[in-house]
């Protein structure tokens, strides 16, 4: 089937004339007319319906289309990058029929080694992110930014409050990981940073991101799916939000974090959700096409330096606690990053990104904490 049937094309005078040569708008094969060709893309931009289910007589409405206004308006100098856009995901008659539609673009684009964007209102597209890539063998790593984590399962709760909780029940063979960023203690329900624990799953606040904003980069170098809830930016300075709070990530840190998942090897799905457009001040759209675009262009940057059967690319440290526990770093002479070695019964040996602050800790005889939870997921 092709996947042209499940898109509507863009409306071409919607987007501003004057546009120069070198933007987006040009470089870019975005489907006005002609479908575009996916098979050799190297990133897909895909809207979603605001709301998923198809209403008699209403015309579904897509947020991605302010956001596109910005994106395309950006220099292009990404030479290696070719960049399609294929409209916007027709809804279907409910909502786990448009999840299905977008499950099935996620994994022909990830067959074809397509990074897929998905741009959305609400954060429940990330399960057609997760289920697109779940058909393959690997397990997944999934990255999720929100002020809140989203596993609610009381009976008032909505799909919106309770999806997270839900990912975590149904996908649970498929998953390997998943790790929460900037979230919020005071907004957050202490059994659900519990469960986190529980599932040997990192997190990192909000207040410590804030505090130094590379921690966060191992967990993206990592990651398969990333799903970014714009709620986690702080209402002061990004207008555009269902509710504003004083408290988030700033438009430079949204910014880098996007740069260090952009640079990942494994990344096959991102996900940006929680514009709302009437709140915009005219800047908001703009701050979420440059996330978009320092995600994209990190791409040209990225570096292979994770081909651990050539010894030549590393240095090797290994530290011994007892006569039978030992851990082995790896620091790559390309780039500086490190890595550490995990071995689990039955299992192929894992190479799980980490800082220099980890191989600190072990120097000084303590385990690190993001080596003990990798064992502990491993041996479950």
């Amino acid at each position: 089937m092709s996947i042209k049937i499940l898109f509507d094309p863009l409306d071409e005078d919607a987007f501003e004339y004057g546009y120069q040569s070198n933007t987006l708008f040009f470089t870019s094969h975005i489907y006005f007319d002609i479908f575009p060709d996916y098979a050799k893309a190297s990133v897909a931009i895909i809207g979603v319906p605001d709301f998923p289910a198809l209403s008699e007589g209403v015309a579904p409405t897509y947020i991605a289309n302010d956001i596109r206004k910005e994106l395309y308006k950006m220099s292009f100098s990404m030479k290696e990058q070719s960049i399609v856009d294929l409209g916007n995901l027709r809804p279907g008659p409910t909502s786990e029929d448009t999840y299905r539609r977008l499950t099935e673009v996620v994994e022909l684009l990830s067959d074809k080694g397509t990074l897929s964007i998905i741009i959305g209102k609400s954060q429940v597209y990330t399960l057609g992110q997760i289920k697109g890539l779940s058909h393959n063998s690997d397990l997944l790593n999934i990255l999720i930014a929100d002020a809140v984590m989203d596993m609610d399962t009381s009976l008032e709760a909505t799909v919106e409050q309770s999806w997270l909780d839900h990912t975590l029940t149904h996908f649970a063979p498929k998953i390997s990981e998943v790790v929460h960023l900037a979230h919020q203690s005071h907004l957050v329900n202490p059994e659900h940073t519990l469960t986190f624990d529980r599932l040997n799953f990192n997190q990192l606040r909000l207040g410590e991101i804030k505090s130094n904003t590379i921690i966060a980069e191992p967990y993206l170098r990592d990651a398969h799916v990333l799903s970014f809830d714009l709620q986690s930016l702080i209402g002061t300075e990004f207008k555009a939000l269902k509710e504003l709070r004083p408290f988030g990530l700033s438009p430079m840190e949204a910014v880098q974090l996007c740069w260090y998942a952009g640079h990942s090897q494994h990344l096959q799905t991102a996900g940006f959700y929680g514009y709302e457009q009437a709140n915009d001040d005219g800047l908001s759209a703009s701050i979420v096409a440059t996330m978009i675009w320092y995600l994209i262009d990190a791409r040209n940057y990225r570096i292979d330096d994770a081909s651990f059967a050539d010894s030549s690319n590393f240095r090797k440290f290994t530290f011994s606690f007892t006569d039978t526990e030992h851990i082995t770093f790896y620091r790559s002479l390309k780039t500086g990053r490190w890595w550490f070695e995990v071995l689990a019964d039955d299992m192929p040996t894992q190479y799980i990104a980490c800082d220099l602050q980890d191989y600190q800790d072990a120097s000084n005889g303590d385990i690190p904490t993001r080596y003990m939870r990798a064992l502990l997921r491993l041996a479950e």
